[in-house]
């Protein structure tokens, strides 16, 4: 797994197969981090860079 910095407030992760990409997409859903809204939760997935434009 890679992390890299994308603009101000996301971040980029390289995961080496699919499998990890679900598993982590899977684990983020499952516990979301604090700094999801409570709309993003909802979802299943971060929805806030969408709502600045």
């Amino acid at each position: 797994m890679r992390l890299l910095p994308c603009a101000d407030s996301a971040l980029l992760v390289e995961l080496a197969d699919p499998d990890e990409v679900l598993a982590l997409y899977t684990a983020l859903v499952d516990d979301p981090p604090t700094a999801w809204s409570t709309r993003c939760r909802q979802r299943g997935r971060c929805c806030c860079a969408s709502m600045r434009a």
